[in-house]
């Protein structure tokens, strides 16, 4: 006899939920248990590898320890779940969600999941290494050392997260959403983070050396130190960000956003700035040295004490600009000619050329 299985079977018949069962290392691999609902069952250290669960609910329930490898578990819900150091590795699941779980060392590598969402869940040390998520978020939920080595991430949300002890390397990330996540001091060097969106995200001496951040927005953002040398970052988005001593040499910032931001002590020597806007922003000491900004756009910025040596600025706007105490020399002279008419009839002199 054996009580947990009457317990499934008389569910199964009268279409109500198995309540209260429990049984230790309890083995249903590769079972039958799609659209059951369970209600506080104690199922510590089950065996449901390979089990179909489609459609399943679990409220309540202590699956801590459980193999749920392979398990089918589109359209499954796990709320109020203990389920640390569970196994959920290479599974393939759609519309699954987990919501106010405890999943503390979980391990989910390799696995595949679409449009599923963890809610308000506990993910410390849990493991993502190598999985790929489309369209999944993490709302609300606390993570610590998360593992996102070699992840995949596509359209994702991962808003609020503690991502500062991270490991991300391999990581890489397609119109995904950090808002409001921490990665102070993170190495994010060398990664794939396109169309990304940090908006107002505080990064430290965050390194983006060599990183695709392509039309990736940084609206807000707080970037101190942060080195993006040899970064992809054309069309990316710097509106109204704080960039102290940041480093671009030689990044490739074709069409970037500058508006509004305010940058101190950064060096863009070398980097590629054609067509950039940088109205209303606000420069000082920074290195521009060889710079080319041509059809480019500084409108009613002020740039204070910065190296604008040997810059090109063919056809750039200027309307309201105002340079004060920049340095010049070398830089291509028919910027005079092909400003906005408006700077030639400006009551002071808003731009001083300096002559090589």
């Amino acid at each position: 006899m054996n009580p947990l299985r009457d317990a499934i079977d008389r569910a199964t018949r009268l279409g109500r939920p198995v309540q209260d069962a429990t049984a230790l290392q309890w083995s249903a691999a590769g079972s039958q248990l799609a659209d059951l609902t369970w209600h506080r069952c104690g199922l510590p250290a089950a065996d449901l590898r390979d089990a179909d669960l489609s459609n399943s609910r679990w409220v309540q329930c202590d699956l801590r320890g459980a193999d749920l490898r392979g398990a089918k578990l589109d359209g499954a819900a796990f709320i109020d779940c203990q389920l640390d150091h569970t196994q959920w590795n290479d599974t393939r699941a759609t519309n699954t969600a987990w919501v106010k779980c405890t999943l503390a060392g979980s391990d989910w590598r390799g696995a595949s999941l679409e449009v599923s969402n963890w809610l308000q869940c506990g993910l410390q040390q849990a493991c993502f290494a190598a999985v790929g998520l489309k369209r999944c978020a993490f709302a609300g939920s606390t993570t610590a050392q998360l593992d996102l080595t070699d992840a995949r991430l596509l359209q994702c949300a991962l808003t609020g997260l503690n991502l500062a002890d991270a490991l991300l390397g391999g990581l890489q990330a397609d119109t995904v959403a950090f808002i409001g996540s921490t990665l102070l001091n993170q190495k994010l060097a060398g990664l794939a983070l396109p169309r990304c969106n940090f908006d107002g995200v505080d990064f430290g001496s965050t390194d983006f050396s060599g990183t695709d951040l392509t039309a990736t927005n940084f609206h807000g953002s707080r970037l101190d130190q942060a080195c993006f040398n040899h970064a992809q970052a054309g069309h990316a988005l710097f509106l109204e960000a704080q960039l102290n001593a940041c480093r671009f040499t030689d990044s490739q910032l074709q069409s970037a956003l500058f508006v509004r931001a305010v940058l101190d002590g950064c060096d863009f020597s070398g980097a590629a700035l054609a067509q950039s806007v940088w109205d209303h922003a606000r420069l000082t000491d920074c290195d521009l040295h060889g710079v080319h900004f041509d059809y480019g756009r500084f409108d009613h910025a002020r740039c204070n004490r910065s190296n604008f040596s040997h810059c090109g600025f063919d056809r750039v706007r200027l309307h309201g600009a105002v340079f004060d105490d920049c340095d010049f020399t070398g830089a291509r002279t028919a910027l005079a000619y092909q400003t906005d008419q408006a700077l030639l009839a400006a009551e002071q002199p808003v731009l001083s050329l300096e002559s090589a």
